[in-house]
């Protein structure tokens, strides 16, 4: 994200380019309300939906950096992908007996008060 932030900064992407880093922000908010939601109600998590949100971000990153980035950038981002998208580890980080728990709540807060102020 860091690489997109000083391509977008420096004037160094199409048009094509900014319209899905537009798009990519959108489901990222989007993707982020969801987070807070099923991390504060787990009834509410829902496996497919976070799966396809994260697909349609890698999509919208990947139409943003394939032109200009190396495909080493390319292959970390299926890496991060992939890692967060498989199906198991998702229910795993949601389960309310999560050992992941307390770092979901520091996650969440930070997201929430991200949201908040308008950042995200």
């Amino acid at each position: 994200m860091v690489k997109i932030s000083v391509l977008a900064t420096h004037k160094q992407l199409t048009e094509a380019e900014l319209s899905a880093l537009q798009s990519l922000r959108a489901v990222f908010h989007n993707f982020v309300l969801s987070f807070i939601t099923s991390f504060q109600m787990p009834d509410c998590y829902s496996r497919e939906l976070m799966v396809d949100y994260m697909l349609k971000m890698k999509q919208l990153c990947s139409d943003v950096i394939t032109r200009p980035l190396s495909d080493k950038s390319g292959n970390r981002l299926e890496s991060v992908f992939s890692f967060f998208t498989d199906p198991d580890y998702l229910d795993s980080m949601f389960r309310p007996d999560s050992a992941f728990r307390p770092t979901m709540q520091q996650i969440v807060t930070i997201l929430q008060n991200q949201v908040n102020q308008g950042n995200i």
